[in-house]
C-alpha cells in the first residue's frame, strides 16, 4: 500500500473515531463523562505511583515533621484556630477572628479559601456564611464577586479577608502560619500567597498532594477520612495528616494507624470540634495519636483542664 493510501486510511479511521465519539457524546453524555473520569483517575494514579514518593523524600516539611517532644495543652504548637478564631469569632474566617487568635497566643490559623466569581481569593467556608458576615439578609449560597462584597462594606459585621489582607497579616505577624484546605488550585494559590514555607496545605487525595508539592508548597498534609487514607499516608511516608475526630473515634484501625504514624514522626492534626474540643478527648490523644487540634474553644493561653 502506498503512502497516499495509508494516509487516506488513517484519515478515514480518525474521522470514523471522531464521529463515533461525537455520536456517543450526543446520545449518552453521562456515560462518556464517566469513562473520561475513569481515564483521568487512572492517569492520576499512575502519576502518584511514579512520582509521589520521590517528591516526599526530597521535601523538607519543617512545620510537620514531629521532633517527639511532649506536646503540652498550653503550647502554641498544639492548637489550630479553626476557621480563624474562637469564642466570639468561631468559624467566621474574618480579620477580627485572626487578630483575636493571634492575641490569644495562637500561631496556626486555619482559613478556608475560595475564589470569587471575578477571580479574587477570599477567606470563606461557604457563600451563605459570607453573606452573613457582610450583613446581607439573603440566605443564598450563590458565589459572590469581590465587587458584590465591597458594595456591602458599610454593613459589615466583621471584615472579610482577601488575598492582600492575608498577605498583610502574614507580613505583620512573621510567626503566623496559615493552614488551609478548600482551595486545591495550587498554582493560583502560590501566586496569591507567596509564603509557601509558612502555609500548611490540606490536600484532598494523593494526586492533589503531589500537585501541591509541584507548585512549591513544602508543608502539605493529607486529608484523611478513613483508615484507608491513613494507610496511604504510611505507605508514602507522608509527614502530615489532617484526620477527622469521628474517624479516630469510630474506626479502631484508624486509631492504631494514627498512633503508628505519630510514632514515625508524622504530624497528626485532628478536627471536628464537637468531639475534639472535649477535655477528655484532648487528654487521651494529645501526644499519642495527635500533634495538634483544630479548636473552636481553647487557646494556648486558656487550655482545657487536665486530669
Amino acid at each position: 500500500m502506498n503512502k497516499k493510501k495509508v494516509t487516506s486510511v488513517c484519515i478515514a479511521a480518525a474521522v470514523v473515531l471522531l464521529l463515533s465519539v461525537g455520536c456517543a457524546w450526543l446520545l449518552y453524555p453521562a456515560h462518556v463523562y464517566k469513562i473520561i473520569g475513569k481515564i483521568e483517575r487512572r492517569i492520576q494514579q499512575v502519576e502518584v505511583n511514579w512520582y509521589l514518593d520521590s517528591y516526599v523524600q526530597k521535601t523538607q516539611a519543617h512545620l510537620l515533621r514531629s521532633n517527639h517532644t511532649p506536646q503540652s495543652p498550653n503550647s502554641p504548637e498544639s492548637w489550630i484556630a479553626h476557621g480563624g478564631g474562637i469564642g466570639t469569632f468561631v468559624y467566621c474566617n474574618s480579620k477580627e477572628a485572626v487578630l483575636d487568635s493571634l492575641q490569644r497566643g495562637f500561631r496556626y490559623i486555619e482559613l478556608d479559601l475560595q475564589f470569587t466569581t471575578d477571580g479574587a481569593l477570599v477567606a470563606v467556608h461557604d457563600w451563605h456564611q459570607l453573606h452573613r458576615i457582610v450583613g446581607s439578609n439573603t440566605t443564598s449560597n450563590t458565589p459572590m464577586s469581590k465587587a458584590d462584597i465591597m458594595t456591602l462594606q458599610k454593613s459589615w459585621q466583621q471584615t472579610p479577608l482577601f488575598a492582600e489582607d492575608i498577605r498583610k497579616l502574614m507580613r505583620e505577624h512573621p510567626n503566623m502560619v496559615l493552614v488551609t484546605d478548600k482551595c486545591q488550585d495550587f498554582e493560583r494559590l502560590a501566586k496569591e500567597l507567596p509564603y509557601p514555607e509558612r502555609i500548611i496545605i490540606e490536600a484532598a487525595g494523593c494526586y492533589n498532594y503531589l500537585q501541591a508539592l509541584r507548585h512549591g508548597f513544602t508543608n502539605v498534609a493529607l486529608s484523611a477520612w478513613s483508615a484507608g487514607d491513613l494507610r496511604l499516608a504510611r505507605k508514602h511516608r507522608i509527614p502530615g495528616v489532617v484526620l477527622s475526630a469521628t474517624t479516630l473515634e469510630s474506626e479502631p484501625e484508624a486509631g492504631i494507624l494514627a498512633r503508628q504514624l505519630y510514632q514515625d514522626g508524622c504530624c497528626i492534626m485532628v478536627h471536628w470540634a464537637a468531639i475534639c474540643d472535649q477535655p477528655a478527648f484532648i487528654n487521651e490523644h494529645l501526644g499519642t495519636t495527635t500533634s495538634r487540634f483544630y479548636t473552636d474553644t481553647w487557646s494556648p493561653q486558656n487550655p482545657p483542664p487536665t486530669p
